[in-house]
């Protein structure tokens, strides 16, 4: 008898204790998960979303003139997301290619207006392309005096290796 009433009394004051030391980890548990709460709710009002601010258009432009071509670049924004613009590029031999665009609540739409040889008109990918190149035969005749400009034109391979 006197072993299991000190096996139980043991037992009573143990389980007793573990309340106890639980209890008081319970509480500081939730002091934690109150104060983690507070500090949430304080990042998200810090770091909400931001004003709202009134749209800033926007516009540039600049020009490039150089020995060899050159090229220019001109756009607009009415600070909404819609953008317009055009950039040209030209060389001294005449070719020269102006790519007019929009960008808007429909998309990016483009033009390519060039004169390059090798070029024709078509509508890819829902791009414009105008091209005043001649086709064929008469544009390699009128491209032939810029063929080897800058330099001698290649010897002829005669296939020996």
């Amino acid at each position: 008898g006197s072993s299991q009433q000190h096996l139980l009394h043991w037992l009573y004051s143990f389980l007793v204790s573990w309340e106890r030391a639980t209890r008081h980890l319970r509480f500081n548990m939730y002091k934690i998960a109150l104060f983690m709460a507070c500090v949430c709710a304080a990042a998200a009002q810090r770091f909400g979303p931001d004003e709202n601010y009134a749209p800033i258009p926007y516009a540039f432009n600049y020009l490039s003139q150089l020995l060899d071509g050159g090229h220019s670049h001109e756009e607009q924004g009415d600070g909404n997301g819609r953008v317009t613009g055009r950039y040209t590029l030209t060389d001294a031999d005449g070719r020269s290619r102006t790519v007019t665009y929009t960008a808007d609540e429909n998309g990016f739409r483009a033009q390519v207006d060039t004169n390059e040889q090798g070029t024709e008109s078509k509508n890819p990918a829902d791009v414009v392309f105008q091209s005043s190149a001649l086709p064929g035969p008469g544009a390699a005749i009128a491209n032939e005096p810029n063929r080897f400009r800058g330099g001698a034109p290649p010897e002829a391979y005669d296939g020996s290796g």
